[in-house]
């Protein structure tokens, strides 16, 4: 069973844990990550929650995860990333997007430059059943047929700088690595 460290509204250290079936108590947080992976040619990976998931079966998102207790957040994000795609990384390679505070969790935004090939990525039974590439074209259509899980367009819409930066790092990289 995960167990989180908790923290309060500033994400100051409470010093407690709680279990992840322990419901938090009023003014209770925990971390939780957001990875966004780009390629070198400006698309996302998605990939889709497993449709006998609870919360949002068969929905598109991006990779993520709680922080589990004594981890920092990088490393939950490469470990989640590991877990549920397959794909490694180190914690130093990932760019900070930003922190968004939800109550009862503070999410910390990551994204990533890895060129994979959608078929290469391993899915995690149980929590994913398929995996894409998509241009942010396809990403605000799967946003407006309702194909994406919970907050993953608002996210967007708050990192859309964020994501500009990476996508023009990502396709400045890929055409370095081509005229090589």
């Amino acid at each position: 069973m995960e167990v989180w460290d908790l923290y309060d509204e500033h994400r100051r250290p409470l010093g407690r844990t709680a279990r992840r079936d322990e419901p938090l108590r009023p003014g209770e947080y925990h971390v939780v990550v957001g990875i966004w992976v780009f390629d070198g040619r400006g698309h996302i990976l998605l990939p889709r929650r497993d449709a006998a998931k609870r919360y949002m079966p068969g929905k598109w998102e991006n990779t993520g995860g709680h922080v589990v207790s004594g981890e920092d957040s990088p490393a939950a994000a490469a470990r989640e990333l590991a877990e549920e795609t397959g794909i490694q990384a180190h914690p130093e390679e990932f760019i900070y997007l930003g922190t968004v505070k939800l109550s009862p969790f503070f999410g910390d935004n990551y994204a990533l430059v890895r060129d994979v090939p959608a078929e290469a990525v391993t899915l995690q039974p149980g929590e994913t059943d398929a995996a894409r590439w998509v241009s942010l074209e396809e990403f605000e259509a799967l946003a407006a047929a309702g194909q994406l899980a919970g907050s993953v367009y608002e996210h967007l819409k708050q990192y859309r700088e964020a994501f500009d930066r990476a996508f023009s790092a990502s396709q400045r990289n890929g055409q370095e690595e081509a005229e090589r």
